[in-house]
C-alpha cells in the first residue's frame, strides 16, 4: 500500500504575535487514512536561542493535532537568529477539515 499525500494548501503569516490562524486551502478526506500533516517553520524567538516551551496546534473542530517532530537551527545562541520547525499530525477525530476550518498555530514567545 502505498501513501499518498495531497497539498491542501500553502502560507505564509509576517506578523509577530504568540499565535497565529489558517485555514485549509481544499477539504480533507475524512475516515481510515484521512490523516493531515501541517509543516512548520518559524523564526526563534525564544530567549537565549532556547526551543519553544509552548509550540502547539489546535483547530476549531476540536481535533486532536499531535508534534511528531520538532527541530532548532541556532547558528547565533541568541533569539532571532536561528529557525525552528515542526511537523504536526491529526486523524480529524473531532471532524473532517475543510477550507473554513480555522487552525491556530500557539508560541510562548512571539516568533
Amino acid at each position: 500500500m502505498a501513501i499518498v499525500g495531497t497539498d491542501r494548501g500553502t502560507g505564509s503569516n509576517n506578523a509577530s504575535g504568540l499565535t497565529f490562524n489558517l485555514n485549509p486551502g481544499g477539504n480533507f478526506s475524512s475516515g481510515l487514512g484521512g490523516m493531515a500533516v501541517l509543516c512548520l517553520a518559524v523564526d526563534n524567538a525564544h530567549v537565549g536561542g532556547l526551543p519553544f516551551t509552548t509550540f502547539t496546534v489546535t483547530d476549531d473542530l476540536g481535533n486532536t493535532w499531535t508534534r511528531r517532530a520538532s527541530s532548532l537551527e541556532n547558528s547565533g545562541g541568541g533569539a532571532y537568529t536561528g529557525v525552528e520547525g515542526a511537523i504536526f499530525t491529526t486523524s480529524q477525530d473531532g471532524g473532517t477539515l475543510t477550507t473554513s476550518t480555522v487552525i491556530t498555530v500557539s508560541f510562548d514567545t512571539a516568533p
